[in-house]
């Protein structure tokens, strides 16, 4: 159970902080192309290089289109990614809520806070980046260490 936690709360919010504080992360194929050909793995670098700096919503959008235009595997693997990332979303999300019940009312905001900037749909993932090193910094030092020991994450 312990590990289960782990995978689906700290291991999405330690992604998080790695793209905040890391380096220039290189392209990971996405699930739904693995054995795809190379053509298509290219095209699908390129769309994410494309929309890097445009909103989260516009980059769906340009996805779904992308992916609705392959059609046939390509199609079918993605429905099933999105399904499969909905339901990781909906379980994290019922797990994430648990674990905050015990915080203090500071770190229960903080929580909420971070997590509607990454909901946040009308940002690119620079705009992203930029509001959650904000936030990390601007957070005291004593909610910052009760995130960390709820959530096992770094800061």
């Amino acid at each position: 159970m312990k590990m289960m936690k782990f995978v689906l709360l700290a291991f999405p919010v330690l992604l998080l902080v790695c793209t905040v504080f890391g380096e220039e992360q290189q392209f990971m194929i996405p699930p739904f192309l693995l054995g795809a050909p190379e053509s298509d793995v290219k095209e699908m670098k390129e769309l994410f290089q494309r929309y890097a700096n445009k909103p989260d919503s516009q980059l769906e959008a340009a996805l779904e289109e992308w992916v609705n235009g392959k059609g046939g595997m390509i199609k079918e693997k993605y429905n099933q990614f999105k399904a499969n990332m909905q339901l990781m979303h909906e379980k994290a999300a019922l797990l994430r809520k648990a674990m905050a019940e015990n915080l203090s009312p500071e770190a229960k905001k903080a929580d909420a806070d971070l997590s509607s900037i990454g909901k946040d749909k009308t940002l690119s993932e620079q705009q992203k980046k930029e509001k959650f090193k904000e936030y990390l910094r601007n957070l005291s030092p004593a909610v910052r260490n009760e995130l960390q020991a709820v959530f096992y994450a770094k800061f």
